[in-house]
């Protein structure tokens, strides 16, 4: 990557009120537009679901959608824009291969990191409704500063199952960003093996083994349990950042949730899924290099 481009509404009313504006469809129409020549022009045949963020859990139509998920140039352009007029969850970028990257901010204007040879190919772009800006920029290659080295291989797996052996084994399967982005499970010498057939390729596995579940650090981040715990996949009620004080804690408790795991309780243990042929292709930031 070598420079952007960036898009904007010239409507005002767009910026702030994205799909519901007036002037919406005409924005959204000539995006596609420049969208479908921008990724026409980087040759690309599929493009790539990236950085994926969840507020809230996904509809039933966008159900596989998943970091790493290839969809095509059609796909790609309407999935985008649709996103983009929502303004919530799920959100994404797309990624071109090493040539073309698109991304969205907040108030509807889309960037678009791309190599020279890509802008060179383009043609005048349709501007009525939009504001178009190129700008050149330093390389990006999207690195991350301190990723999860180890993978979720056999010797892994062999862990894991030493520790639902010794006690209570809490499982997080976590596959996008966000208080949705992840899946729970109680895992027990009994289901061992059906859970680690059933967390996806490019995943970040994190496994608390044993935990004190009475511990309740309200500073920090944590997720919250229903008691008794169950064998399988759990219910749960993640909290980021932790709470200010005792009355968010009674929201929590109060909501059935009563059993807390420190998110320091999952820094142990945790690898990331390779694909079917061994080779990770997610990269995720080391969650040790936040304590």
């Amino acid at each position: 990557m070598n420079g952007e481009l960036a898009v904007a509404p010239r409507d005002g009313g767009v910026r702030t009120d994205l799909g519901e504006a007036a002037g919406w469809p005409e924005y959204a129409a000539e995006l596609r537009g420049v969208l479908a020549a921008v990724i026409a022009a980087s040759s690309v045949e599929v493009l790539l679901i990236d950085a994926l963020a969840l507020g809230e859990r996904l509809p039933e139509e966008l159900a596989w959608l998943r970091n790493g998920v290839a969809v095509t140039p059609v796909q790609a352009v309407d999935l985008f824009v649709e996103m983009l007029g929502r303004g919530t969850s799920p959100f994404f970028r797309l990624l071109g291969a090493d040539v073309l990257r698109i991304e969205q901010s907040w108030n509807a204007v889309v960037f678009l990191p791309m190599t020279q040879e890509v802008y060179d190919a383009l043609d005048d772009l349709s501007d009525e409704h939009l504001e178009i800006q190129w700008r050149r920029s330093e390389p990006d290659l999207l690195m991350v500063e301190a990723p999860v080295e180890v993978v979720a291989d056999e010797g892994f797996w062999t862990a894991v199952r030493a520790a639902a052996q010794s006690g209570t084994t809490l499982l997080q399967e976590r596959w996008a960003f966000g208080v949705c982005g992840s899946r729970w499970f109680l895992v027990t010498p009994e289901n061992v093996e059906e859970v680690i057939s059933e967390v996806q390729p490019r995943s970040l596995v994190r496994v608390a083994a044993d935990p004190d579940l009475r511990v309740r650090l309200m500073d920090r981040s944590f997720t919250a349990f229903t008691a008794p715990l169950k064998p399988g996949e759990l219910a749960c009620h993640e909290v980021p950042g932790g709470v200010e004080d005792e009355d968010e804690v009674a929201e929590v408790t109060g909501a059935g949730f009563d059993l807390f795991l420190a998110g320091a309780a999952l820094d142990e243990l945790y690898a990331v899924v390779p694909d079917a042929d061994g080779v990770v292709r997610r990269q995720w930031e080391d969650p040790k290099q936040f304590l």
